[in-house]
């Protein structure tokens, strides 16, 4: 159950389900229209909607983090975002192996803190 205040959860887009409130995704745009454009972390993709204005600086084959809320739909789920920020990565292959070792590490520091309790 979300809570006000509830922090974002750091995930692959393959990992975001409908039970998730406030995500923290990172992908490669690879469309984009009004209001709205997909992601793609190599995982999966996502829909992302949001304020055009919010999208102004964002074009395809750009790299971004998005945090947003998690809404179900018929086909899967789509986010709507509160922050859509553009990422500058010199090295994309070295940064992508790096997120990948860090969620896994994430998810098993969640998975012990789940069973102390």
């Amino acid at each position: 159950m979300p809570f006000l205040g509830e922090s974002a959860k750091e995930k692959k887009i393959a990992d975001v389900n409908e039970e998730d409130f406030i995500v923290w995704i990172e992908g490669m745009v690879i469309s984009k229209g009004e209001g709205k454009m997909v992601v793609d972390d190599g995982s999966a993709t996502v829909e992302v909607y949001a304020t055009p204005a919010y999208m102004d600086d964002v074009k395809e084959n750009d790299y971004v983090r998005v945090i947003g809320r998690v809404f179900p739909t018929p086909s899967g789920i789509e986010i709507h975002a509160d922050i859509i920020r553009k990422l500058e990565i010199k090295d994309l292959k070295t940064y992508m192996k790096a997120r990948e070792l860090w969620l896994k590490f994430n998810t098993k520091v969640d998975e012990m803190i789940k069973n102390l309790f």
